[in-house]
């Protein structure tokens, strides 16, 4: 398949990569590869969270302090993220609109004319054309990486919310150590 338009959108922060086939529909985007942003893939992200969210015991203090910059810095992803994914769910239904249109025989001859469909198929089975699809199938792995990527970020952030608990807790322990 040929790419004839790519675009990049900067989206909250965000620039997101998506070919476009000449009908406008969006037919490939970068597997929900974010350029330009703090993290550029959820492995990044998780080696990001890994290293935040470790508590030096040696100095309880500083970590007591970093806490609400972290829940800040998160947050941020987390908004970021539900956005971005928000945007992909409503790239969805329009695809979702167009590949309709398409099988049912109703989109213009000019879309037939780039890719022909000469098939008639029943109501029935036009939602099995259209989730079989692959161009509906990247979009809907695209929206499932980000969906992953917010549910992480969300359980980091709860992470965070514990860390002043499990700080004090640790400071409790050390003095119950040392007989205080």
């Amino acid at each position: 398949m040929e790419r004839s338009i790519v675009k990049t959108t900067r989206i909250f922060g965000y620039w997101i990569l998506s070919s476009y086939n000449k009908c406008g529909s969006i037919y490939r985007s970068d597997k929900a590869r974010v350029v330009g942003s703090d993290y550029t893939s959820f492995h990044e992200l998780q080696e990001m969270a890994d290293v935040d969210l470790k508590i030096d015991d040696t100095e309880l203090d500083l970590e007591s302090i970093r806490t609400p910059q972290l829940h800040n810095k998160y947050l941020k992803i987390y908004t970021q993220s539900c956005l971005q994914l928000k945007r992909v769910r409503d790239e969805r239904r329009v695809l979702y609109r167009d590949k309709w249109e398409y099988y049912t025989g109703k989109s213009s001859p000019e879309v037939y004319q780039e890719k022909p469909f000469d098939l008639k198929i029943l109501k029935a089975d036009v939602v099995m054309y259209i989730e079989s699809d692959p161009e509906y199938q990247e979009i809907g792995q695209k929206e499932e990486y980000i969906k992953t990527m917010v549910e992480y970020t969300e359980r980091v952030l709860k992470e965070i919310n514990n860390r002043n608990w499990n700080i004090r807790n640790t400071l409790e322990w050390k003095k119950f150590l040392h007989g205080e």
